[in-house]
């Protein structure tokens, strides 16, 4: 008899490490589809977002881009502000901040002195090693939405 309950506590034991270590890999791991990114970075004056970053919540940071409230996502004009890791384009742009939070892969969005943002893979751009730098392009680019039309 306390042979079969040693046996029912281990079997426990290991049964719930096992169910933990697949709900662990099956929840909490995000899948990385392929993004493609428009390249590299457009050509003007970069200023490098230097470490650390503040952690928002899920996959984003945020970062002071100063100088750049005149040119924010909250002002008349979509910013034309293009964030870069290691020397490529991230986005897209002017994602909502709940999508960048949730779902990352690249997205941003640039208001008043702040920009908020995650890396191309979803891996913590507080340690993952690569550069992050803010380009205001020398010739400007559409500033719509993604999936948004413009009219003429």
């Amino acid at each position: 008899m306390l042979a079969t309950r040693i046996f029912g506590r281990i079997t426990t034991c290991v049964l719930s490490f096992y169910l933990t270590t697949v709900f662990i890999d099956e929840f909490q791991s995000t899948p990385h589809p392929k993004i493609e990114h428009t390249g590299r970075c457009a050509t003007g004056p970069a200023i490098a977002l230097d470490r650390p970053f503040d952690h928002e919540s899920g996959f984003a940071v945020s970062v002071k881009v100063p100088g750049r409230k005149d040119v924010s996502d909250e002002s008349p004009n979509r910013s034309p502000l293009i964030i870069c890791e290691n020397g490529k384009e991230l986005g897209p742009a002017h994602s909502l901040h709940n999508d960048i939070r949730l779902m990352g892969l690249g997205r941003y969005s640039h208001w008043e002195e702040q920009a908020i943002f995650s890396a191309s893979d979803n891996l913590d751009p507080q340690r993952n090693g690569r550069e992050y730098s803010a380009i205001i392009p020398a010739s400007p680019r559409p500033n719509n939405r993604v999936g948004q039309t413009t009219t003429n």
